[in-house]
């Protein structure tokens, strides 16, 4: 699946770019264009559907579980299904199938290590000048060469990623169990083995001490994150278990709640485990919210400055 999703054109070479900064500049430049400001530091606890109040406003969200509820016509849910349910449920008239899914969906775990380098000696020592990805029996599994500061100083430092364990969970749990929520404090034994680990992968018998001193004299500093650890995200992405798919996503991309509450993420996307996963989810759960008020020129609004997604079949059989 990664091979034809990164791989293989039916028409032409991709163009690959990198966001100097980080991608969270994107989610900034998002939140600058927004009317409304999201806050922040308000964990949502419960979602109700009340049929009995009068006007559009029947969607009930409460936070931080007990401060007053707000009210809104429809809820867009962007949370893991781990977070989801954390949520307190009970009057959403969720369908039993979503509420199934809520509780079994498997999700997989993944941890990341970077190190930071006073230089790139996998470039000047190695001669990896591509970019890439090494594979390893070692614990550290996945070792990825970063391709956006191949034209940098090769005397300045620069970030390695030294271990990425994702899609081998038990590799992800056991390398996970080393970092510590404030990394990298308190994680010497996790600094230890991603160098030893790092000098192995890249050396020979003959010259592994060499290596492993030069390795331990670059270090400056590493920033470890487990997914699985994370109380925002309960595990890294969807790993669908066997007939999970075909029994569960169909009912979670279903509008529910009288078509005013909507499960988007990659976790409710045929893209599961992807960016383009919860992009592409993200536009079905506005153009089902757009239906359910029967806002066509919103939609069509939608159709002529983003297109159409593979996954939202629009038709009179969609």
């Amino acid at each position: 699946m990664d091979s034809i999703a990164f791989d293989y054109s039916a028409t032409e070479e991709e163009e690959w770019k990198s966001i100097e900064g980080g991608t969270n500049l994107v989610t900034e430049a998002v939140v600058d264009m927004l009317k409304t400001k999201p806050t922040y530091n308000k964990r949502v606890t419960r979602i109700a559907l009340d049929r009995q109040r009068e006007g559009e406003n029947k969607m009930v969200v409460v936070t931080n579980y007990d401060e007053a509820p707000r009210y809104y016509t429809s809820v867009i849910n962007t949370t893991t299904l781990g977070c989801l349910q954390r949520i307190d449920t009970t009057d959403l008239e969720l369908s039993p199938t979503v509420k199934i899914a809520t509780r079994t969906l498997h999700y997989d775990s993944s941890t990341k290590v970077g190190i930071k380098f006073d230089k790139p000696w996998w470039i000047t020592k190695c001669g990896i000048t591509g970019g890439g990805v090494s594979n390893t029996d070692l614990p550290i599994r996945v070792c990825v060469y970063p391709s956006y500061n191949l034209k940098d100083d090769p005397e300045k430092p620069a970030v390695l990623l030294a271990t990425y364990t994702v899609r081998w969970a038990q590799d992800a749990t056991r390398v996970g169990s080393l970092v510590n929520t404030d990394s990298p404090r308190g994680e010497e034994e996790l600094k230890g083995l991603m160098l030893y680990n790092l000098a192995r992968l890249h050396s020979t018998d003959e010259n592994f001490e060499e290596m492993y001193e030069m390795i331990k004299a670059s270090y400056i500093t590493h920033y470890g994150f487990d997914w699985a650890m994370d109380d925002y995200s309960s595990g890294a992405f969807a790993l669908f278990g066997p007939g999970q798919f075909r029994s569960l996503y169909p009912h979670l991309i279903r509008p529910q709640a009288d078509s005013r509450f909507h499960i988007v993420g990659e976790a409710a996307s045929s893209n599961h485990a992807w960016i383009v996963g919860s992009i592409e989810s993200a536009y079905r759960g506005v153009w089902m919210t757009l239906e359910r008020f029967k806002a066509y020129d919103l939609q069509e609004k939608m159709k002529q400055e983003w297109g159409d997604v593979p996954e939202l079949e629009t038709g009179k059989d969609g």
